[in-house]
């Protein structure tokens, strides 16, 4: 399966293109994380990606901008089997 990703609200950041997203595990977490690709969100390209807002779950989103991935890390470890339950926000710059 994959995550869920639903874009919150759009802006523009002088030359670049904002995007709020949530993003919700599934059932089955695959190591190194969902595909977190440009396309989904509407972009050409992804330039940086940070957390955004309190997360009630303690886990948070790490972008693997080579590999096009958004990893779910609780503390130091990556996640693992079902984490249907989590969500995190994330603020994307893009072009």
């Amino acid at each position: 399966m994959a995550a869920t990703v639903t874009v919150k609200e759009r802006f523009s950041a002088g030359p670049l293109y904002g995007v709020v997203a949530e993003v919700t595990g599934d059932t089955s977490y695959v190591s190194g994380g969902y595909a977190f690709t440009p396309g989904l969100l509407g972009l050409g390209t992804i330039v940086a990606v940070a957390p955004a807002g309190a997360n009630t779950t303690l886990y948070s989103a790490v972008h693997d901008n080579v590999a096009n991935k958004l990893a779910f890390m609780n503390g130091g470890s990556e996640a693992s089997g079902n984490i249907s339950a989590v969500k995190v926000k994330v603020i994307v710059l893009g072009r």
